[in-house]
């Protein structure tokens, strides 16, 4: 990925956009290479990112991903092009100061890092289906059940169910039309 963005820094071309598809993808492979570059306290090869102890192997990995940010800064800046990172996401506990805690979606990545990426972007934006909460009709228990129409939305403000947000004063929701393949 790094000689990618360099090639694209260094070599003449007409691209607008780098899209780098995903973050969570890219997270094991960023966590190889620190054990391969990165020498333990105790002056030994790393066997995984686990083998610094005490979460430092974590910290050698958010300073890799500090550096990857780096070279698309430069990308934006010298280039002149749009840098899109993508990422799946996941439920993860959030325990609020001011309210109980509760599930929230996030970028699928080590929790140490997720921050760092969050605060480079300009935006965030978390895509999902419109989802409703309705009663189960004939069931016993109580239970709610989810229901849609495939209705997918791009969500650009933060919410208690999901991160996201954006500098540029876009509308909260951002509907994404079907068979609408360029979107």
């Amino acid at each position: 990925v790094c000689e990618h963005i360099q090639a694209l820094l260094d070599e003449p071309h007409d691209y607008e956009t780098y899209v780098l598809d995903g973050l969570d993808a890219l997270e094991p492979m960023i966590w190889q290479h620190v054990c391969a570059t990165v020498r333990t306290d105790k002056g030994s090869q790393a066997q995984n990112i686990h083998s610094y102890g005490f979460h430092k192997g974590f910290d050698h990995a958010r300073a890799e991903w500090s550096n990857l940010l780096a070279g698309l800064d430069m990308l934006g800046q010298k280039r002149g092009m749009l840098v899109v990172l993508l990422a799946q996401s996941i439920v993860t506990h959030f325990d609020a100061p001011d309210t109980d805690p509760y599930d929230k979606f996030a970028i699928a990545i080590e929790k140490k890092s997720e921050p760092l990426l969050r605060g480079w972007a300009d935006a965030t934006f978390f895509l999902n289906y419109r989802v409703t909460a309705v009663d189960s009709e004939g069931r016993r228990d109580d239970r709610k059940r989810g229901v849609g129409k495939g209705e997918r939305i791009c969500h650009t403000v933060d919410r208690p169910a999901w991160f996201a947000k954006n500098r540029y004063r876009l509308p909260h929701e951002i509907p994404i039309p079907e068979n609408r393949p360029e979107i």
